[in-house]
C-alpha cells in the first residue's frame, strides 16, 4: 500500500513538472529567437519562435513569429499572425505592447493590398504567383503583397485562366473572372496541392513544387490582360480630322485668308460656333455644314478620349505546350550573420 500512495505521489509530481518545463523551454526559445534576430538571423529566429509556439502556444510566441515574418518581407503570414496575438484576450505580455504591436501591424498591412475575385465556379482553386491560396469561394478576397500578381484560377471541367494582376498598397483590385468550359468533356481536375491529373481534352502531367513550379506534357491556359481601347481612338481620329479640315479649307477659300472667319475656321472644337455667333456664315447650306462641322469633331474627340481612358479584357494567349505560363521574376530575401541581401529567381513555367 505504501509504495501505490508513493507512485501516485511521483505520478502527480511529474505531471505537475511537464507544464512548467514546458513554460520554461518555451522561454528559452523564444529569448534565443530575440538574440537570434539581434544578430539579424532571421530566419533561424523565426524557426526558434515556432518551436516554442508548438510548445505553449502562448501569445506571445505567435507575437514573435509575426515580427520575424515581417523582418523576413512574409507580409501575409505577418499580418494574419500578428492579428492572432492581438486578439487574445487577457495575456499580460499582449496587453503591456499594445500600442507596440498595433504600430507593427499598421506597417505591415501597408505593404499589404486586396484581390477581390469575382465569378468563377465554386470549387476552383486559386493560385497567386504559384501558390495555392485557397478555393472559391473562400478566396474570393486574398491579402498579397504590393505590386505585380499573378493570379490563376483552375476547376474541374474549365480552362485554366492566369491575368496579371497590379496591386496598390492599401488598395483593392477587383478582376472579374469567366471560365471557359474545356473541350472535350472531362476537362483537367484539379486535387489538393495544385496537382492536375488528366481528363478528356486537357492534359496537364503532375508535379509542382512550393513555388509552383509545373512540368507537363500538354496544357490549355487563356491569358487576359487589359488593354487600352485603341479601335474606339482611331475611329474617334478621322471623324474629327475630316470636318476640321474641310472647315478649315472652306472657310479660307470662301474669304481668301484676309478674314477672321478664315482664323476661326482652323481652331478646332469650337471654331465653328464662332463663326455663326460673329455672323460670317449667312448662307443656309454653310450654316448646316458648320453645325454639323462642331458636332462630327466634338463626336470625335469623344471618342479618342474614351479609346485612352477605358480598357478592355484581351485574350493573349490561348496554346497547347509546356510552357503556357508566363516567367515570374521572384526576390527571396537572405539574411545571415555575414551577409544581407537577397536572390532573383526568374522562374520560367
Amino acid at each position: 500500500m505504501r509504495s501505490f500512495f508513493f507512485s501516485c505521489a511521483a505520478a502527480t509530481a511529474i505531471l505537475l513538472t511537464v507544464p512548467v518545463a514546458s513554460a520554461q523551454s518555451a522561454e528559452v526559445l523564444i529569448q534565443q529567437g530575440l538574440d537570434l534576430r539581434r544578430q539579424q538571423r532571421d530566419e533561424e529566429a523565426l524557426q526558434r519562435f515556432q518551436d516554442a509556439y508548438n510548445l505553449n502556444h502562448s501569445a506571445q510566441a505567435l507575437a514573435q513569429i509575426a515580427l520575424a515574418e515581417q523582418a523576413l518581407g512574409r507580409f501575409v503570414e505577418a499580418e494574419i499572425h500578428l492579428q492572432q496575438a492581438l486578439a487574445v484576450q487577457g495575456d499580460a505580455w499582449i496587453s503591456t505592447r499594445q500600442p507596440q504591436l498595433q504600430q507593427a501591424l499598421q506597417q505591415i498591412s501597408s505593404q499589404l493590398g486586396t484581390i477581390q475575385i469575382q465569378g468563377g465556379v465554386p470549387g476552383a482553386v486559386v493560385f497567386v504567383n504559384g501558390v495555392e491560396r485557397g478555393t472559391m469561394p473562400q478566396a474570393a478576397n486574398l491579402r498579397v503583397r504590393a505590386g505585380s500578381a499573378v493570379v490563376e484560377i483552375r476547376a474541374q471541367g474549365y480552362v485554366p485562366v492566369q491575368r496579371t494582376v497590379n496591386v496598390l498598397a492599401g488598395g483593392t483590385s477587383r478582376e472579374s473572372i469567366q471560365l471557359i468550359a474545356a473541350a472535350g468533356g472531362g476537362g483537367a481536375q484539379v486535387q489538393g496541392g495544385g496537382q492536375v491529373q488528366a481528363g478528356g481534352g486537357v492534359q496537364v502531367v503532375q508535379g509542382q513544387n512550393q513555388y509552383g513550379t509545373y512540368q507537363g506534357q500538354q496544357a490549355q491556359t487563356v491569358t487576359y490582360e487589359s488593354q487600352p481601347n485603341l479601335g474606339l481612338f482611331w475611329a474617334g481620329l478621322p471623324v474629327f480630322l475630316a470636318p476640321y479640315l474641310l472647315t478649315g479649307l472652306i472657310t479660307y477659300a470662301v474669304d481668301e485668308g484676309y478674314t477672321d472667319a478664315s482664323a476661326y475656321g482652323w481652331i478646332p472644337l469650337i471654331g465653328p460656333w464662332l463663326l455663326i455667333a460673329d455672323g460670317y456664315v449667312s448662307e443656309d447650306y454653310l450654316t448646316t455644314f458648320v453645325v454639323l462641322s462642331g458636332v462630327a469633331q466634338l463626336a470625335g474627340v469623344v471618342l479618342m478620349v474614351l479609346g485612352l481612358a477605358t480598357t478592355r479584357e484581351v485574350a493573349v494567349r490561348a496554346q497547347l505546350g509546356p510552357d503556357e505560363r508566363s516567367p515570374v521574376l521572384t526576390f527571396d530575401p537572405l539574411v545571415s550573420d555575414t551577409f544581407a541581401g537577397g536572390a532573383l529567381t526568374l522562374s520560367h513555367f
